[in-house]
């Protein structure tokens, strides 16, 4: 930036329009990059107004800090109870869960309290990222999940590590205090493990460990926020966000249990139970011999491990929990006016395929899913009927409504072609199969 010359009209003032052969009392100043001129008048204008709106955010900041947590913070009891009643099973990490979050929300206020990020490990579709997800909307804060393969060092193609505060932020709604009391629920982080017995350090690997572990100890994360073409900078401490990690951590359970006289594993008739023993015999130094360094596992004091689901835990899961599967097919259903159900054969066999797949609870929904297109595609057909899904031919069994003066039954001619069809995609599954 330079002093223009007064005696030039074309110097006048970009913003008042002023001249400096009107006001020679002014400054007038340009800014060689831009070719913006500005008086001095302006300028102060400006900095006054950047200062009442910094003040005012500060003071709206202020506002939203205190209003953020609970007077009462909920004790380990509560959470756990929450968390039943979305995820089944998994007793023992819920319990943890639910300790490790009620100290982390109370080190908010003490700072003096070390921080209680998470390590969950598990097979996959056994309730992890459901875990997350529960507590973030019981405690009523930004929830936010990301894949860690995703991420690679800075400099390289890909996500670095801050743009999961960045998504935390637009969760929040660009509310800096409140996002500050997030949860960053980090997926697949066994994938990040270093390969092999080397220390090499790898752009998607223990480079990328070394990047997430300053985010959990705490640093200041600068955001650039684009509105209407112009650059708002923000900064978030992420030393009060709660990180939750998870991974699958395959082979895991073989190095806790080598020599061991145990031979039970999380896939096995009684994966509670042995969920409980690697949980008990699980130590830093097996997590680094899997990959994981050093001093990454020291931002992750508390580790929970989770189980493969049982067929009756698996059954629970489509019925028990309040936003269940079948409760929200069934509230699709009645949004177009008609009734569905389900037989216990039709769910038994959605989880013996489950089952058989080794896709866990996540695929639960995309079984379904598959069966019923048929049915959904032509649901304007049963308007004001009531469906029952019959898992003998996979095809719907159409009953007669309460009311059956008000709306007329359907003829077998009329729900002869949908029956065809659904009959058709069950023997191309069973083809599959074979």
């Amino acid at each position: 930036m330079y002093m223009t010359n007064k005696k030039e009209k074309s110097s006048r003032c970009h913003s008042c329009l002023s001249e400096p052969t009107a006001h020679p009392e002014r400054d007038f100043i340009k800014d060689s990059k831009h070719g913006v001129i500005l008086c001095s008048q302006c300028i102060e204008f400006f900095h006054q107004a950047q200062d009442q709106i910094k003040g005012a955010r500060q003071n709206q900041n202020e506002h939203d800090t205190i209003s953020v947590l609970p007077e009462v913070l909920p004790f380990p009891e509560e959470i756990y109870k929450v968390l039943s009643e979305h995820v089944i099973g998994q007793d023992e990490a819920k319990k943890t869960v639910a300790i490790a979050v009620a100290h982390h929300y109370r080190r908010l206020r003490d700072p003096s309290i070390g921080k209680s990020n998470i390590l969950l490990i598990g097979p996959t579709g056994t309730g992890k990222t459901e875990i997350a997800r529960a507590i973030a909307g019981y405690l009523k804060v930004p929830f936010v999940a990301v894949d860690a393969t995703a991420f690679t060092s800075k400099g390289y193609v890909g996500e670095d590590v801050d743009s999961s505060i960045q998504r935390l932020l637009a969760a929040s709604q660009y509310n800096i205090p409140l996002a500050e009391r997030g949860i960053v629920f980090i997926d697949e982080i066994d994938k990040i493990a270093r390969r092999g017995n080397g220390m090499e350090s790898g752009v998607g690997t223990t480079a990328v460990q070394q990047e997430l572990l300053r985010l959990m100890e705490g640093d200041s994360v600068k955001i650039t926020r684009n509105i209407n073409g112009m650059q708002e900078i923000m900064y978030v401490n992420t030393s009060k966000i709660l990180f939750i990690c998870s991974g699958a951590f395959v082979g895991l359970e073989e190095m806790v249990l080598k020599g061991s006289q145990k031979t039970i594993g999380l896939n096995s008739s009684a994966p509670a139970q042995a969920a409980h023993d690697l949980a008990t015999g699980l130590e830093a130094r097996h997590l680094n011999q899997f990959g994981m360094i050093p001093e990454f596992l020291g931002r992750l004091p508390v580790i929970a491990v989770t189980y493969k689901l049982t067929i009756d835990e698996m059954m629970k899961i489509l019925t028990e929990p309040k936003n269940s599967i079948i409760n929200q097919y069934k509230k699709l259903f009645e949004q177009d006016k008609a009734q569905l159900d389900f037989s216990k054969e039709f769910l038994q066999s959605v989880v013996d395929e489950a089952i058989k797949k080794e896709i866990g609870a996540r695929g639960l929904r995309q079984i379904i899913e598959k069966r019923m297109k048929p049915l959904f595609y032509r649901i304007n057909e049963f308007v004001g009927h009531k469906v029952m899904m019959n898992a003998t031919d996979y095809f719907s069994t159409l009953l007669a409504p309460k009311d059956e003066k008000a709306v007329k039954a359907p003829t077998k001619k009329e729900t002869k072609p949908l029956i065809e069809e659904l009959k058709a995609d069950k023997k191309q599954r069973a083809k599959k199969d074979i």
